[in-house]
């Protein structure tokens, strides 16, 4: 998977947890994370108001954001 052995500090695996996170419900919710980010990071950038940051989660994602991530069985 991925080689988290050398995060570097307790801030560095807070960030790497977050991260980490974020992919997977990514992936839960089938949104492409590069996608998504790209549209998190463009809806921010357009001065959403905080008070609105909670559609901005993976599971409302816009469709273009979705992706053809196969699921486990």
């Amino acid at each position: 998977m991925f080689n988290i052995l050398f995060i570097g500090s307790e801030e560095g695996g807070e960030a790497w947890a977050i991260l980490s996170s974020l992919l997977q419900t990514c992936k839960l919710n089938r949104v492409d994370p590069h996608r998504y980010l790209l549209w998190v990071f463009g809806e921010i950038a357009a001065k959403k108001p905080r008070s609105e940051y909670a559609d901005l989660l993976s599971w409302n994602a816009p469709l273009s954001c979705r992706a053809d991530i196969p699921r486990r069985q």
